[in-house]
């Protein structure tokens, strides 16, 4: 359990050190004001991605599993 504990902790450290990432370069190379407009511009694309995402995906991953079950074409 320890074995699998570290490796998940280092895991999520360097998930979180690669999210923080770029906030804190913007932040060095071109100032508070542009890391708050990208910050910002994160927001909305997350926001996107937790309400339409989260509303469409438990409907359509279930109905392109069944397509893929059945042997159906997965572009159309």
């Amino acid at each position: 359990m320890v074995s699998f504990g570290g490796k998940m902790s280092v895991a999520a450290l360097i998930s979180q050190l690669a999210t923080a990432a770029p906030d804190l370069v913007i932040g060095r190379l071109l100032g508070f004001g542009t890391v708050g407009i990208y910050s910002r511009a994160i927001g909305v694309t997350t926001l996107f991605n937790k309400t339409i995402m989260s509303a469409i995906a438990p409907v359509a991953m279930p109905a392109l599993a069944a397509r893929h079950r059945d042997g159906g074409d997965m572009l159309t």
